[in-house]
């Protein structure tokens, strides 16, 4: 069992804010990805959001309990996820994270898993995808175990100090009570004669009070959907542009757009003041003022209290939505072909083999070559992609180059991060360049001669 393991029982330390079951089931998922050696961070939010959406999902059809249930476990999984990245690659700090959703509503249960969690404290892992992680010393278990007990006390500390936070109350009000609002009686009439002042007033109209929390939710809730639309509209730029059968990349944008528009979309339909129904606040009535009997005497029902949620919170979450989703939107933008503005001719052009005179330019000749040789045939260079990522999408795209495109980018690659590149490996090169534009050749009418060695 790896040390990195014990990571997995952060998700407990959100038991006071979500069902148990959710935190046992997103620690299961958290030991899978570590199983994997999975080192993105989108690997971890795509394994935690999925299962707080279907936890506000299984509050329906009660559509304001699934709503509010989203609004807090989605900014929970996003949390937890930042803080078990950052704790795998080393980060001490983020612990933090998980200790200060434990401080939100404390649970021994919560405490147990910010103690479990803190002992996979190690260094930082190897990025190596085969690389198994590096065993603990005791020196640094002995740390992990310091730091452990230096977050028990902090959270202790807190406790004891700081009030405990209420919790978020979630009302489950059913929609037809809410809508309930008694209809004015109708004025009484006076008789001839009777002066002004002593004509009876009609009675006053039932109102409602609307929420202050609803309301900044109301206003709030922009943000996040004009992010969601800018993302969208880039998307459907991008795949008009590029074409439908080439977006791939944006496979994980795509994602986390459904994710983040199926927990809006439920937001939404809260935050619909008069379309669907209202709920923005508390129907008062004072002629109809409830009593129950308690103890033998009468007592009034102490008022209802709708949703409170921290002003500032609100629009915290809301400008770090409306940033994150520009953000995405920023990096679909600068995922960018090679310059096509001027017509590439789909020619068979062998390298030059005078490019530098040196097996190092003769390198760098054919691998320039083969590329203006793939974007005349419609797969170009991103500019943010690695020589071996462009191999990996070259070769799904043409199985048949899998080979020599494998054998060039491997002669490129000293040419890239540096080293030694002698004649045979020039030489080679320009043999699998050849070959690439040979099978890439659309008519393939002439055989292309295998580039000489310049005399």
């Amino acid at each position: 069992m790896t040390p990195a393991l014990f990571l997995a029982a952060l998700p407990w330390t959100a038991l006071g804010l979500q069902a148990w079951w959710l935190c046992l089931a997103q620690s299961v998922a958290v030991g899978l990805i570590i199983r994997s050696s999975a080192k993105s961070a989108a690997t971890l939010a795509l394994s935690l959001l999925p299962l707080a959406l279907l936890a506000a999902l299984l509050q329906l059809p009660d559509l304001r309990s699934a709503a509010l249930t989203f609004v807090i476990t989605g900014p929970l999984s996003l949390v937890l996820a930042a803080g078990i990245h950052s704790l795998r690659g080393g980060q001490r700090w983020a612990l933090l994270l998980p200790a200060g959703v434990l401080l939100l509503a404390p649970t021994p249960l919560g405490l147990l898993g910010l103690l479990i969690g803190a002992v996979g404290l190690g260094g930082r892992e190897q990025l190596g995808e085969a690389q198994a992680l590096r065993p603990p010393t005791a020196p640094r278990f002995n740390r992990s175990l310091g730091i452990a007990g230096a977050a028990l006390l902090a959270v202790l500390l807190a406790v004891a100090a700081l009030p405990r936070p209420a919790p978020l109350h979630l009302d489950r009000t059913p929609i037809d009570v809410v809508q309930r609002i008694t209809r004015p009686a109708a004025p009484p009439t006076a008789l001839p004669g009777t002066p002004v002042s002593r004509v009876p007033k009609p009675p006053t109209p039932a109102r409602i009070r609307e929420a202050a929390t609803v309301a900044t939710l109301l206003n709030a809730a922009n943000l996040p959907l004009m992010g969601m639309l800018l993302l969208c509209l880039t998307i459907l730029r991008r795949g008009w542009k590029i074409g439908w059968g080439r977006v791939h990349p944006l496979f994980w944008v795509v994602t986390l757009v459904l994710f983040a528009a199926a927990g809006l979309f439920i937001l939404g339909l809260l935050l619909q003041p008069e379309a669907i129904y209202r709920v923005v606040g508390t129907v008062l009535e004072p002629q109809a003022a409830q009593q129950v009997e308690a103890a033998g005497s009468a007592r009034q029902r102490p008022p209802f209290q709708p949703l409170f949620i921290p002003t500032w919170l609100i629009w915290t979450v809301a400008a770090l939505s409306f940033v994150l989703l520009a953000g995405a939107a920023w990096l679909v933008l600068r995922l960018k072909e090679a310059p096509e503005d001027e017509p590439i001719e789909a020619t068979l052009t062998p390298p030059s083999p005078h490019a530098d005179g040196e097996p190092l330019g003769r390198v760098r000749a054919a691998y320039a070559t083969t590329l203006r040789f793939m974007a005349a045939q419609g797969l170009g260079r991103l500019e943010s992609e690695t020589p071996d990522e462009l191999l990996r999408r070259a070769a799904a795209r043409w199985p048949e180059t899998a080979l020599p495109l494998a054998q060039l980018t491997e002669a490129y690659r000293p040419v890239r991060y540096g080293g030694e590149v002698g004649d045979q490996q020039a030489e080679a090169a320009e043999q699998s360049a050849a070959e690439v534009q040979r099978l890439l050749h659309p008519l393939d009418q002439t055989p292309t001669p295998s580039p000489q060695r310049p005399a």
